[in-house]
């Protein structure tokens, strides 16, 4: 029988007053750190490969490995036995892939066994009365300390990966006091290798900062017009 793992919440954040909130990924619409690099990558991409209708289509089989290998760390982190997740990836994937998707996952075998990891929850939604809700990939302990897992597929960790984490403390720490966030983590799925890895940080009181400053932002919008 295979592993049931929470869907997501449905995105409809609400105060306790009943008002919608916006999400986390919603209220870090107001960065924008990115928006430069992907209009130069979009267009040097072009020029490359013009007979593509996007630049997007040369990712599709990097990122086609990279979300089954995403689903299999899924499982494995809510409780599926080893052999489940493998075989999810030998079922999805062709055999051509099926290297360097099972090195990945043997790379977050290793990660989670040598960093003492015990998943606490799962899927964790939650709004806070500063006006923003969000859902938590993970809550666990990491080497005994309350720690909040993000897992992303993507090229690389960015800025605003950070910022989105800090927003997540913020919303579990706001509704357990008790048991504050002291350490992030980023797990990564790459696009192209499939390789995984992993970033730390602790504390992150200028990502929150940042964060706040986007909500702020958010909230400004409708009454500048």
């Amino acid at each position: 029988m295979a592993t049931a793992v929470k869907d997501k919440p449905r995105r409809d954040y609400r105060t306790k007053d009943g008002t919608r909130v916006p999400g986390v990924t919603t209220v870090l619409g107001n960065l924008g750190w990115k928006t430069p690099g992907l209009v130069i990558w979009s267009f040097r991409e072009g020029q490359k490969h013009p007979e593509l209708s996007t630049p997007y289509e040369i990712t599709e089989e990097a990122a086609g490995i990279g979300t089954v290998v995403h689903r299999a760390v899924e499982l494995v982190m809510h409780g599926a036995p080893t052999a489940e997740a493998e075989a999810h990836i030998r079922e999805t994937l062709a055999e051509d892939q099926w290297d360097r998707a099972e090195s990945s996952l043997l790379g977050f075998y290793r990660w989670r066994d040598s960093s003492q990891v015990e998943v606490v929850d799962t899927e964790v939604a939650l709004v806070s009365e500063l006006g923003f809700g969000g859902t938590i990939d993970y809550v666990a302990r990491v080497g005994g300390v309350l720690s909040i897992l993000d897992l992303k597929t993507s090229k690389a960790v960015y800025g605003d990966m950070l910022v989105q984490v800090a927003a997540y403390g913020r919303l579990w720490t706001e509704h357990h006091p008790d048991q504050p966030i002291s350490d992030y983590y980023i797990l990564r799925i790459d696009k192209e290798s499939a390789g995984f890895d992993y970033a730390y940080r602790s504390g992150l009181t200028e990502a929150w900062d940042v964060f706040r400053a986007c909500l702020t932002i958010h909230q400004l919008k409708r009454v500048v017009r």
